[in-house]
């Protein structure tokens, strides 16, 4: 059979490497990496283990005596691995053939004269064949780590885990606004928050916003009192807040005689967005109110309440699409009104087509939720994790220009509602008008009076129960 030189196979690298570790040649810290390499490489006779077990041996004190003089640092596993998948092509294909040698020669089996030793890390080191990978491949046999990003703006500003992982990439002024983040995502106090309060921290905080912190802070206790931030348009706490503020007017509204709908005033698609042309959005909302206006002074409705938004309909490019949506109470059909809005709409001269959606409340139950929506946060972290998993979870270039885009929205979305009057009441809804059907500040102080002192008397009252029963006094002595 005809014998092929310079083949190493995997147990009499696994051999050689053990009597090097047993006899203190080969262990963590100490020893040559090219004296390694060469042992590991050393050409032998498949057909004669005996003569190999010689020759490995004699070689070996040829180069223990060149590991003792030499002051490198040993290899460490996951180096050695490197050592072994990047050797030459002329030594991968000598490792590689000897695994699918054809020749039939069973591997030469490990010297009975080599003590065992005990040491678990020698043990796990010499036994492990997984290490040892004897391929071309250098992907095998390696532990693969993520590569840390080089700058802040390649992570996904939505992913908790990755922000909190390197905050200390973090600008100074953002990490007192994350440990707050995180102090209220804590199981033992998350209950008291909405998820999409936790979730829209993430990308306000990493973009730096400027209302970031004051948002962070919504609801903490100052002096003694729990303050909101007010800012509603992006904290879900503070909409949640408003909403219930909202629905203290009107919660008696719905006794009166006058039919209540829910309107969307809305435009067909989409327009872009940035710090700079958000002011665009204003011309939309204004074309809105003129609506409610006219609506009003043709007697079509009786009064109105009326919430401007923007919601973000797409990142990478950055769109929006400005509207409004408004409850109102009128005197007149469902498709007297439908129409009217149509007509009014389409008179206002703008360069999209009207979309509007009207529906009615027949239930106190629906004209409560429909208050309570007009006053609520935008969802801008539904369309970044859209855009990520479309284009920037394999793209760091992508991934920089939409974080960039979410800054741009936050700078925008300032722009677009500063010194705007967000919410307006109009006609019976109003509290300045005579024909007010809401309630006025003061019956809304005298209830919540109430409801405080019924609270007190409910807790008093528990109280009282659950008292234990009184002991006797426990006599010392008698006469």
């Amino acid at each position: 059979m005809e014998q092929t030189p310079d083949l190493v196979n995997k147990c009499d690298l696994l051999t050689r490497v053990k009597s090097l570790e047993i006899n203190g040649l080969y262990r963590r810290g100490a020893g040559s990496p090219t004296a390694l390499k060469s042992v590991i490489i050393l050409p032998c006779d498949s057909s004669h283990p005996e003569k190999n077990d010689k020759e490995a041996s004699t070689r070996e004190g040829i180069e223990a005596s060149d590991a003792r003089n030499s002051s490198l640092a040993l290899l460490d596993q996951y180096t050695y691995i490197y050592h072994l998948n990047n050797t030459s092509p002329y030594h991968s294909s000598i490792i590689s053939s000897s695994s699918s040698s054809s020749t039939g020669d069973s591997p030469p089996p490990v010297s009975s004269n080599v003590p065992e030793n005990d040491d678990s890390k020698t043990q796990s080191h010499s036994s492990n064949t997984s290490a040892l990978v004897l391929s071309d491949k250098s992907s095998k046999g390696r532990i693969i780590r993520p590569k840390r990003p080089d700058t802040f703006e390649k992570l996904n500003w939505c992913n908790e885990d990755q922000l909190d992982r390197y905050q200390e990439m973090m600008h100074p002024e953002m990490t007192d606004a994350w440990r707050i983040r995180n102090t209220k995502a804590a199981p033992e106090f998350s209950r008291f928050y909405s998820p999409e309060y936790i979730a829209s921290l993430c990308p306000l905080i990493a973009s730096n916003s400027r209302y970031a912190k004051k948002v962070a802070y919504c609801m903490n206790e100052m002096d003694g009192k729990r303050t909101a931030c007010l800012k509603w348009n992006l904290c879900d706490r503070c909409a949640q807040y408003k909403a219930s503020q909202q629905w203290r007017i009107f919660d008696q509204c719905f006794k009166t005689d006058f039919t209540f709908y829910s309107v969307t005033l809305s435009f067909d698609g989409s327009i872009p967005f940035s710090s700079t042309s958000a002011t665009n959005c204003r011309v939309y909302w204004d074309a809105n109110t003129q609506l409610v206006k006219s609506c009003l002074k043709s007697h079509l409705i009786r009064g109105a309440y009326l919430a401007h938004e923007i919601k973000l309909s797409q990142f990478l490019p950055l769109r929006v699409n400005p509207h409004s949506h408004v409850i109102m109470a009128s005197d007149e059909g469902l498709e007297t009104v439908q129409e009217q809005l149509q007509e009014f709409l389409r008179d206002a001269g703008l360069d999209r087509a009207p979309s509007i959606k009207i529906k009615p409340l027949p239930s106190v139950e629906d004209f409560e939720r429909a208050v309570k929506y007009l006053t609520k946060a935008v969802d801008f972290v539904s369309p970044y994790e859209s855009a990520w998993g479309l284009h920037a979870s394999n793209d760091p270039a992508q991934a920089m220009a939409l974080n960039v885009e979410m800054k741009e929205f936050f700078d925008g979305h300032q722009v677009a509602f500063d010194g705007l009057k967000k919410v307006s009441r109009y006609g019976n809804l109003c509290g300045t008008s005579s024909s007010y059907i809401g309630k006025s500040p003061s019956q809304i102080q005298r209830g919540i009076d109430a409801q405080k002192e019924a609270r007190k008397a409910y807790l008093q009252k528990i109280n009282k129960t659950e008292q234990p029963p009184v002991k006797p006094k426990k006599v010392l002595w008698t006469e």
